[in-house]
């Protein structure tokens, strides 16, 4: 935090988000304690190895082992048209017919897959399986594409959770019973654990939330934990009572909103509103305007610091050889042409990598020369940096 402090200036970090090890648990308290920072878990991650629970339960894994095999064969079949066509020759050679040899039991086995992915496709009982396991995936994969996004607050973290909470596919399943039990299952374990006192007052203060939305008890507890980080942010007595009244004022003035009123305060971003609202409510906006500067996912917080163009370690943004020949080789297979061998010069890259442009927003590219065996196609082609 010190080096950070250096580099934007002191006092100029706010928050801190991390994964959701047990030892960053244990750094957020050392830092939520010694520096008054707001610290959380990256909800997105959460998600994330929530997918992972539920892609071990039994009848996920047999219908993507089935997706898995499909996609393998189609996938692989211009890659085996290929190899075929390379072995033909008008006189066999040694080298040909040892291909052939190759080809035939490279054959036998494609017939075993060929049958294997035939008894898939035409089985309807694995289709809708399929669609089934989609459907009680949908929700997850939706919340972690809102929560890896670059505009969502953190009160949206504890609405995707209280949402997937109550969704009735896992609440009241109609098919794949006990595959939806167990999901809802792992979604209250991983609630209970990316649930944290930042995200409960975000959602208490966020205006677009409905009041009736919190889950247990979290809400006499959110308004108690407001006190608690007026505190830890240094705050004098007064301020923290205050603090504490302005909460229940703003409450009160949320539960008579009428649904129509409530649209129209929520067309306001939570950090507009309470700029907005800064003379209404002097302390509890600082607190609240804090809240909402974290990101809800570790992902969203590094492209909000390579925007400001922060770099904590010059190693972190060069590319070695091993990655830039595989990135190349992977951006070379979709055009569907043979891999070429790759030359490039260091220096171009080491410029490349530390150029920075002034006015200009384009992209930096890094330029290589490729050439096919033979060295008579030339090939130019493009990384970015």
């Amino acid at each position: 935090v010190d080096k950070l402090d250096a580099i934007v200036g002191e006092s100029k970090v706010s928050s801190v988000t991390t994964d959701n090890a047990p030892n960053m648990e244990k750094a957020w308290g050392i830092l939520e304690s010694t520096r008054g920072l707001l610290c959380n878990g990256c909800a997105a991650h959460v998600l994330n190895l929530l997918l992972q629970d539920v892609a071990k339960m039994d009848e996920i894994k047999r219908v993507a082992a089935g997706a898995e095999a499909i996609t393998a064969y189609f996938m692989g079949r211009q890659q085996l048209l290929a190899w075929r066509r390379s072995t033909r020759s008008k006189k066999k050679t040694k080298k040909a017919q040892e291909a052939e040899a190759q080809r035939k039991k490279k054959q036998e086995l494609k017939a075993a897959v060929f049958q294997n992915v035939d008894n898939l496709v035409r089985d309807e009982d694995f289709w809708m399986k399929g669609e089934q396991v989609i459907q009680l995936l949908e929700p997850i994969i939706k919340k972690l594409q809102l929560l890896e996004s670059d505009h969502c607050y953190i009160s949206m973290a504890y609405w995707a959770f209280r949402d997937l909470l109550k969704q009735p596919i896992y609440c009241d399943p109609t098919f794949l019973v006990s595959t939806a039990k167990a999901i809802l299952v792992q979604i209250e374990a991983r609630w209970n654990k990316v649930h944290t006192d930042a995200m409960c007052i975000a959602f208490f203060l966020d205006p677009a939330q409905d009041p009736n939305g919190f889950v247990g008890k979290d809400r006499k507890n959110s308004k108690k934990q407001i006190r608690k980080m007026a505190k830890r942010l240094g705050y004098t007595p007064e301020e923290v009572d205050q603090a504490y009244h302005e909460a229940g004022v703003f409450w009160n003035l949320m539960r008579d909103w009428t649904p129509k009123q409530r649209r129209i305060e929520s067309r306001s971003a939570p950090l507009e509103w309470w700029g907005d609202e800064r003379d209404s409510y002097p302390v509890l906006s600082r607190i609240a305007r804090r809240v909402f500067t974290m990101p809800t996912s570790s992902a969203a917080s590094e492209r909000n610091w390579s925007a400001h163009k922060f770099v904590y370690s010059d190693r972190r943004v060069n590319l070695g050889l091993d990655k830039i020949n595989m990135l190349i080789s992977m951006y070379w297979d979709r055009l569907e042409k043979p891999l070429p061998r790759v030359i490039f010069n260091p220096a171009i890259l080491q410029t490349a990598v530390t150029s920075e442009g002034d006015d200009d927003e384009e992209e930096n590219r890094i330029h290589y020369e490729a050439h096919d065996s033979d060295g008579e196609e030339n090939y130019e082609h493009e990384v970015l940096a």
